[in-house]
């Protein structure tokens, strides 16, 4: 015979399963967002590690030459060579200019462009 109380046992006990349920679901809920908690901290030192090497790729791109400057670098460089070789070598120019006149010429074009380096 089905009284008032075995009514409210089974109620009560219906009551209580989804409420175990939801209590374990919960733990391993809150196990689970621990996991995503560590993940999360991997995830942002290995952001601030890119971030990192990202840095020190911009301060190397900014020691990089522009086309002009670099075009006037070489010029130098050749005109230094020329200078060199001429020096060295001690050549005999077969014509009007001396070649003391032409280390001075050498000479003077490397300031210019040094200069012109300096002021862009």
């Amino acid at each position: 015979m089905i009284t008032k109380t075995n009514i409210k046992l089974k109620m009560e006990s219906w009551v209580i399963y989804p409420i175990y349920i939801i209590t374990i679901l919960s733990f391993f809920g809150s196990l689970r967002s621990c996991s995503t908690s560590a993940e999360n901290k991997k995830l942002r030192k290995e952001i601030t590690e890119v971030k990192i090497e990202l840095d020190s790729i911009y301060s190397a791109l900014d020691n990089i030459y522009s086309k002009d400057e670099l075009d006037i670098r070489m010029e130098i460089n050749g005109l230094k060579t020329s200078k060199r070789t001429l020096y060295f070598e001690n050549a005999v120019v077969r014509n009007v200019v001396r070649p003391d006149d032409i280390i001075q010429q050498f000479d003077d074009k490397i300031d210019a462009l040094e200069k012109k380096m300096k002021n862009d």
